[in-house]
């Protein structure tokens, strides 16, 4: 395993504060709306049921 992916997954393990945690959601869901907005206006991001439960949580 590359030295940079160790780390990058030892960080990963480490625990996450609350605002890290936000800062984290705020950019998934930038993510996908970037995404959303590449993929064609009439088909949109399509979740199946259990995806948008997790979603909801988050």
């Amino acid at each position: 395993m590359p030295d940079s992916s160790w780390r990058e997954t030892a960080l990963r393990s480490l625990p996450l504060g609350d605002m890290d945690k936000d800062a984290e959601i705020l950019a998934l869901r930038h993510q996908i709306r970037v995404l959303e907005r590449q993929l064609d206006a009439d088909a949109g991001a399509r979740f199946a049921p259990e995806d948008r439960v997790f979603l909801s949580r988050s």
